[in-house]
């Protein structure tokens, strides 16, 4: 009797022992192939990666783009990271870039441009070891995805209208001897002007462009090589193209003409920075020399004094009226600075810190009321406007909210919402970017000194019969490179 409960006790051990083993091997399998597929999927993932970003780079090197370049970068990329061989594959100079494409050993790669972003979809078949004793299949798919952004639009003068009203010059220039003065910023590239994209029409009218260095206009210099300083018209009329045709352009790639793009540019969406959670009185009036803080302005800010922008961020419910000074601390002022506005660091010394703020201005009344030809930022003779450029606000100087449904409650031509209006001769100068992707602005000749960086505009008029400049500087145009997903 006693035998044979031993005898049974061990028959139970011998399946103890199995189960055991077989617990112990799935435990294995999970240790050699889960560790594998989690190292081979992060390795993919930092390829696909580096292929997006290096080949988001090349977005803006040429116009129309040249996706085939854009492609043999990912791939240079992707061989280098992984170490293998695209040599086979030929891309196609399209978005697509005939992809998906089959690459030794067991990858595939699908990759996709369009106008701001670069998309990279990386599979690879991944050899699992332990899984097969087991019944389970031999391999496992593993894909990726990055997708990076490129936002920086090398233009000058970006305007969108396009397609309600065809035939529109959305850039107009009004006034005999208005001249648009675009120049770069010199150092390694002074050739880097920047150029004029519009989503329709381009009308010089009776103003003049120059890109300079350009010996047909002021500055008279002399002419140099390069193409940076072209037009761009996605649907130019037969008057506006006789009007530019007629003018000398010196430096585009086509001489006297405009170029056409493949296709129209779609609002950039910059991102809008968040003001502090301060509201400021709804009437600022200032006069003498006052620093404002940044914060909710629930209606207009008036700035018959001078009027100094502490850094930072100003959210405006309404209008922006400049008749004295309007600016950012300079170099001239007295340092220390102590914050008067209740939180941050004293501003010690000129070059310690960062002067930009941007002034975000909301198109809506604070009634709630609509008027799509009111200005919303507006200057008056005698008047100074000085705004830094500023990296934590993507260089954007002035952001103009759009306004909701402003396609039908502005139904007149030219179509958009509210007006920012820089006239009346006085003195400017905006480092950063004025943007405002459904607004209609006027821009007219000021003192001598006067400059502008990059205007983003629905549509845009030039007048005041002299010069306009606008000194081009690629490093302060908006700055949105980087991964997104």
């Amino acid at each position: 009797m006693h035998g044979f409960v031993k005898r049974r006790k061990s028959g139970q051990a011998i399946v103890l022992v199995a189960a055991s083993v077989l617990v112990l091997t799935a435990i294995l399998a999970l240790a050699l192939d889960g560790g594998g597929i989690y190292l081979e999927r992060r390795q993919l993932q930092n390829a696909a990666d580096s292929a997006a970003l290096a080949a988001a780079e090349n977005l803006w090197t040429s116009t129309p783009p040249n996706y085939a370049s854009m492609h043999n970068q990912a791939l240079s990329t992707l061989a280098k990271n992984l170490g293998i061989s695209t040599a086979g594959v030929v891309p196609t100079n399209t978005p697509g870039g005939g992809s998906p494409w089959s690459i030794s050993p067991n990858y595939q790669l699908t990759v996709q441009a369009s106008t701001y972003d670069y998309q990279v979809t990386l599979q690879h078949t991944h050899p699992v070891v332990v899984a097969p004793i087991h019944g389970f299949a031999s391999t496992l798919q593993l894909q990726v995805q990055a997708t990076a952004q490129n936002e920086n639009l090398p233009y000058a003068i970006v305007l969108l209208q396009s397609g309600a009203v065809p035939t529109y010059s959305n850039l107009q220039m009004t006034s005999a001897g208005t001249a648009l003065n675009l120049t770069g910023p010199g150092g390694g590239n002074p050739l880097d002007r920047g150029g004029i994209f519009s989503n329709a029409s381009i009308d010089p009218g009776s103003g003049n462009i120059y890109f300079s260095p350009c010996s047909a206009g002021p500055p008279a210099s002399t002419a140099g090589p390069g193409t940076s300083g072209d037009l761009w018209a996605v649907a130019e009329t037969a008057a506006d193209g006789g009007r530019v045709n007629g003018q000398t352009f010196c430096n585009q790639t086509a001489p006297s003409s405009w170029k056409v793009p493949s296709s129209a540019l779609p609002d950039p969406g910059y991102p809008e920075p968040p003001a502090p959670n301060v509201t400021n009185p709804t009437s600022t009036i200032l006069g003498g020399n006052t620093i404002l803080c940044p914060g909710q302005y629930t209606n207009r800010i008036s700035a018959t004094g001078t009027y100094i922008l502490y850094p930072g961020v100003y959210h405006v419910a309404a209008d922006v009226d400049i008749s004295g000074t309007l600016r950012t601390f300079n170099s001239g002022d007295s340092y220390p600075v102590t914050n008067p506005c209740g939180a941050g660091t004293t501003l010690t010394s000129w070059g310690s810190f960062d002067q930009g703020a941007i002034l975000e201005i909301q198109p809506a009344n604070s009634s709630g009321s609509t008027n799509c030809s009111r200005n919303l930022l507006s200057t008056a003779s005698g008047s100074t406007l000085n705004l830094s450029a500023s990296a934590k606000y993507f260089n954007v100087s002035i952001y103009v909210e759009e306004l909701p449904t402003w396609q039908s409650v502005c139904s007149t031509s030219p179509l958009g919402s509210n007006v920012v209006r820089i006239t009346g001769g006085g003195t400017y100068n905006i480092q950063g970017t004025i943007y405002g992707p459904a607004d209609n602005m006027q821009i007219n000749s000021g003192g001598s000194t006067s400059s502008l960086n990059q205007v983003i505009a629905w549509t845009l008029t030039l007048g005041g019969g002299s010069a306009i400049n606008e000194n081009f500087v690629p490093n302060h145009v908006p700055y949105l490179k980087g991964l997104t997903h």
